[in-house]
């Protein structure tokens, strides 16, 4: 019988990487509707990189920064660049 040995570091890597983003767009929801002038059913969210979250809506698009621990906890989310897109 084989028995292997799995590092508990990985195993929390791998649940904060499938959490990560749910937790940031958390973040991120939470400022986004004043920084956008936009309801927040409104705004789509997209993952940008590792440490950055898109909102667009209401013909506005912002970058937000958000920084996140091994068990997901996220800081406030960081406004990072805004501009209007409508036309």
């Amino acid at each position: 019988m084989r028995f292997y040995f799995i590092s508990p570091l990985f195993i929390l890597s791998i649940l904060a990487a499938c959490t990560t983003f749910q937790h940031r767009t958390g973040s991120v929801a939470k400022r986004a509707p004043f920084d956008l002038k936009c309801p927040a059913e409104n705004i789509k969210y997209s993952e940008l990189g590792v440490e950055l979250v898109g909102a667009e809506g209401c013909g506005n698009r912002a970058t937000y920064r958000t920084s996140c621990n091994s068990v997901g906890d996220c800081s406030d989310a960081e406004l990072e660049g805004q501009k209007n897109i409508s036309k």
